[in-house]
């Protein structure tokens, strides 16, 4: 049993605080909710991957995850609310990378190369919403307004390292920076298409291949 001066040191106890996590559950409860949206969500990104936004229902959905639909609702308002999710995630990712490439990166070249790592790790990682999102760009673009500022905000890190590297004088004088863009990301976005992560190639022999060919070309 406590003495009375041992109970004066503990912190007064208001109802359940301390015992509960966020909306009254308790915190290990909280931590399996969290965990359980998040698998679900994956499960989500899987199947609209695999089938089109269009062609998966939440019925779909909630079946492959192995359970009730309307259970889906408990942790999402809706597909579309799935949808944002997946993608703004990737986003999110994509962009802290790239934060960091202009922060450490010494040089245009260096920030070139970093840049072009990063889109296909991140890519790698996110590799279902990239997947919704080369499939299904006309209608995402539809239901999520910030999408073609977050395609513009890409574009705008890649201009700003080639405009650098042409002002540095390691990049052609001639060369348009846009173009150049569009290229190098078509190139990057195409492994996409074609990569199996099943495969004998891995992730990091792509990497290598990329920037070898942004480095040295093709033609001996």
């Amino acid at each position: 049993m406590r003495s009375r001066s041992s109970r004066g040191l503990l912190p007064r106890r208001t109802g359940r605080q301390h015992l509960t996590g966020s909306a009254g559950q308790a915190p290990e409860k909280v931590a399996a909710s969290t965990t359980r949206r998040a698998d679900l969500l994956q499960v989500a990104a899987m199947t609209m991957a695999e089938n089109g936004i269009q062609g998966s229902s939440i019925r779909q959905i909630a079946k492959r995850a192995g359970i009730m639909a309307g259970s889906l609702y408990h942790h999402f308002a809706s597909k579309e609310a799935m949808i944002e999710e997946i993608i703004t995630s990737y986003w999110d990712d994509l962009f802290e990378g790239y934060d960091t490439v202009v922060a450490e990166s010494q040089g245009a070249v260096d920030a070139i190369e970093r840049l072009t790592t990063v889109s296909l790790e991140v890519g790698f990682k996110h590799w279902s919403a990239v997947q919704i999102l080369l499939g299904d760009w006309k209608y995402l673009s539809s239901v999520m307004p910030t999408l073609d500022a977050s395609s513009a905000r890409v574009e705008r890190y890649w201009l700003d390292q080639i405009e650098r590297g042409v002002t540095e004088g390691v990049l052609r004088s001639e060369l348009d920076p846009r173009m150049a863009f569009r290229v190098m990301m078509g190139s990057i976005t195409w492994v996409f298409r074609w990569f199996d992560p099943d495969g004998s190639r891995t992730i990091d022999d792509v990497v290598k291949a990329q920037i070898d060919i942004f480095r040295s070309g093709v033609i001996v």
